[in-house]
């Protein structure tokens, strides 16, 4: 282990955690698509929604180096009846172990995942609500698991906390000027979708 993975070994350790909680709350919308609507959400289009979250993770880095991410989500969000507070309430149910910086990254990548699923998949303003109340109303143990029944490869067993290291979190590529923004990039947001963008891809489906 190098020195500096020894310095930042409990930055990186957090950060490895945030990323399995990221993709344990993708596998429990997944597996609510599943459930309430099979016939739009079969095992091949399950397989294909998480290679479309890894695409539009990298739509999204681009949206936040240019500065225009919160806006671009929120009108995403309002334009797909996509309803911001239960976004909060699922991922604090969740993520009661997570400061509230961690809490809004995680939040952030659920409303990217609901916005690709609206756009993407045909999902009207009636199945977004009943996709909602769906995953506020039912608990879903060991997600992870249960998306191999749909023939995805958990990713994250080939993970280890090795392969993380915050200091290529910090970008430096672009000047931010708000103080949202400033926040976003101490916590992390947006290296934090390129590693999901780099590792959710075709080699971790079946």
């Amino acid at each position: 282990m190098t020195n500096h993975k020894i310095k930042d070994y409990h930055k990186n350790r957090l950060a490895f955690e945030v990323i399995i909680k990221n993709y344990e709350m993708l596998c429990s919308l997944l597996i609510v698509l599943n459930k309430e609507y099979p016939k739009t959400f079969y095992p091949k289009k399950c397989r294909q929604w998480i290679d479309d979250f890894a695409d539009n993770c990298k739509i999204a880095n681009e949206w936040d180096k240019d500065g225009v991410y919160a806006y671009k989500m929120q009108r995403a969000c309002e334009n797909s009846g996509i309803d911001l507070n239960m976004v909060i309430t699922f991922v604090e149910r969740n993520c009661k172990e997570f400061n509230l910086q961690n809490r809004a990254i995680l939040a952030d990548n659920i409303k990217l995942a609901l916005v690709q699923t609206a756009t993407e998949y045909g999902v009207g303003g009636k199945r977004m609500k009943a996709i909602q109340n769906a995953m506020l109303e039912t608990f879903i143990d060991n997600p992870r698991e249960q998306v191999k029944a749909l023939g995805i490869d958990d990713y994250i067993e080939e993970c280890t906390v090795g392969q993380v290291d915050i200091r290529k979190f910090r970008v430096k590529d672009k000047v931010r000027t708000t103080l949202q923004e400033q926040k976003e990039a101490l916590a992390g947001l947006e290296a934090f979708r390129r590693w999901s963008a780099e590792n959710v891809k075709e080699g971790a489906v079946k």
